[in-house]
């Protein structure tokens, strides 16, 4: 399998409305865990729910989680990091934000001008997803882009998650943006081939054509073909 380096880059664009996967050729993305769940064949979760501590990417470094490793660089790097769960947290970011999933320890991230968060897998993987929520102001990410794919997270707190199709393996994954303060939690992974995962024709044609005509520059390489189901 060819290995791939996934980016996530972050733009100020806000989707409302969008509940259904969506898919270019090669890759689906998902908005709902248990869909994401059911397309891929085998699946694993760090929870972060052990780390009974703070660890900052900026002035303590990189951070080894088991299969991957977390890092961080860029003007605000010292504001990301796992933040051992603290209903008044004071530790990662300076402005007593509390942006915790389900009440447990979670990835404390800043993305704000140009700063990139990397996660890089020991190994290949073919899918990955996890929770989110609390961007500044509902800003989301702004595109999630791997290889020659591309697309975007849909709004502010959700789920996220990609499944690559074309049995083309992928082994880093980064996170960079204009502005966006945010928690992440429940990294989810797959290293097997994903054979429940189809592509299906895109849940909101009018979705794209929003982006594109605002400019946002998503390219789109989308093939299209009757065997690909709605």
């Amino acid at each position: 399998m060819k290995n791939h380096k996934i980016t996530l880059t972050l733009i100020g664009l806000s989707i409302v409305g969008l509940t259904a996967e969506t898919a270019q050729a090669g890759f689906v993305t998902f908005t709902d865990r248990t869909a994401w769940q059911n397309a891929v064949a085998t699946y694993a979760v760090v929870d972060f729910n052990k780390i009974s501590s703070d660890h900052n990417l900026g002035t303590s470094g990189s951070f080894d989680a088991g299969p991957f490793t977390l890092s961080a660089s860029g003007p605000w790097a010292s504001d990301n990091g796992i933040e051992a769960y603290d209903p008044s947290p004071a530790n990662i970011q300076a402005l007593n934000q509390d942006r915790n999933i389900d009440g447990t320890t979670y990835f404390s991230g800043d993305t704000d001008d140009g700063t990139v968060v990397t996660i890089d897998f020991d190994g290949s993987v073919t899918a990955f997803g996890f929770d989110y929520t609390s961007f500044n102001g509902g800003i989301p990410f702004e595109s999630f882009k791997f290889g020659t794919y591309e697309t975007f997270f849909p709004s502010s707190s959700g789920f996220f998650g990609v499944v690559e199709t074309s049995f083309n393996a992928f082994s880093q994954i980064t996170i960079q943006g204009d502005d966006g303060a945010w928690g992440a939690d429940n990294f989810s992974y797959s290293a097997a081939p994903n054979l429940n995962a189809t592509v299906p024709e895109p849940a909101s044609i009018a979705m794209w054509g929003v982006a594109l005509a605002s400019g946002c520059g998503l390219q789109m390489r989308r093939k299209k073909s009757a065997s690909h189901n709605a």
